[in-house]
Formats: C-alpha cells, sequence, structure tokens
C-alpha cells in the first residue's frame, strides 16, 4: 500500500508495539501528495500528526515509523484549525 491508500483505522507501530491508528491521510494546498498522517495515540487518548517522513514502512499489519516509542512521547494534540492550508486525502 502507499500513503494515500490507507484507511482510518490502520494500525500504527513503533517497532513490534502498537502505539495508535491512523485517523487521516493529509496532503498541503492543492497537492495530492501525502505529507501528514493523523494518528489516533492510545496512551494519551489523542489524536497527533504526523509528518509522513516518519513512516518506515507500511507492511500487511500496519504502518513502522521509524522512530522509538519515546521518541513520539511529548506530541501535542492535533488541531486541525492549526493548518489551515492542510486538506485530507484519505
Amino acid at each position: 500500500k502507499h500513503l494515500e491508500e490507507l484507511d482510518p483505522g490502520t494500525p500504527v507501530f513503533c517497532q513490534e508495539q502498537q502505539v495508535g491508528e491512523v485517523r487521516g491521510v493529509f496532503g498541503i494546498g492543492e497537492s495530492r501528495m501525502p505529507e501528514y498522517l493523523s494518528v489516533y495515540w492510545s496512551s494519551s487518548s489523542t489524536e497527533v500528526l504526523l509528518a509522513t517522513d516518519e513512516v518506515l514502512s507500511i507492511q500487511s499489519s500496519g504502518v513502522i515509523l521509524q522512530s522509538s516509542y519515546q521518541a513520539y512521547s511529548d506530541l501535542p494534540p492535533f488541531d486541525p484549525a492549526s493548518r489551515p492550508t492542510m486538506r485530507r486525502l484519505r
């Protein structure tokens, strides 16, 4: 699969640990290129925004992030109003 084909609910992993699920794929402006993933982060029960360059791979089990779980521990909640040029692709 490609980023722009990810369905909401696709599991997200750091190494072997599932940390959340995809809520949406976003581009900037009129571009169809995926720039961000909205991820429901299970441990904090919040939706966060990750740049697509954080994705190491997409496997049958889900999205694998390149950094360790601790690297994402202080992500702020995603506020769509703070990103007016961002557009949902999926």
